[in-house]
């Protein structure tokens, strides 16, 4: 029987009161209020770098599901079967309804206040190369290529031309009566 991660709530020391599927997780309620479990398709540096922001937003008041480390301080666990899987922190609510105007705006107001708290500094290994440098690298590549080309054809020009005139005097070897 699948258990859709629930036995990695051992690794977190949590025991489900109750459980509910949800899009893409599972809900649990446990003794530290609702949890969602959820399967991890990613890096674990790259969620790194997610949790380092969510606990950023949330040390400034933000709501945000932060991820829960087990209890040896891993984001990721795995269950029976070595499926990966993360757990983190709910919050109960009603989704916006779009044809309400007040809940819209709302909904704008969060996202801005939630832009605004997004700060986290530049890591140097996360900025890609500069598309001018490949570029030029490219154009360089090319003319090399281009170069080689024409050297080629001109060595191919000299070969042809000795080809023809071997294949003549063959010929005409071929062709002159033997004596």
């Amino acid at each position: 029987m699948y258990d859709y991660g629930l036995s990695t709530l051992e690794q977190y020391g949590l025991t489900a009161e109750s459980t509910a599927r949800t899009r893409g997780g599972l809900l649990c309620h446990t003794e530290k209020g609702l949890v969602i479990v959820k399967e991890f398709k990613g890096t674990e540096k790259k969620l790194q770098k997610q949790q380092e922001l969510l606990l950023q937003i949330q040390s400034q008041g933000g709501k945000v599901d932060c991820y829960i480390p087990n209890q040896e301080e891993n984001l990721v666990s795995r269950d029976r079967d070595g499926i990966p899987y993360t757990m983190q922190y709910w919050y109960e609510g009603r989704e916006c309804d779009t044809r309400s105007k007040e809940d819209i705006f709302k909904s704008i107001r969060t996202m801005a206040e939630l832009h605004q708290r997004m700060h986290i500094p530049t890591v140097e290994y996360y900025i890609e190369p500069s598309l001018e440098n490949g570029y030029l690298r490219h154009n360089q590549e090319l003319k090399k290529i281009r170069s080689f080309i024409r050297k080629t054809k001109n060595c191919l020009k000299v070969v042809s031309g000795l080809k023809s005139h071997w294949l003549t005097m063959k010929c005409k070897r071929m062709t002159m009566p033997s004596m």
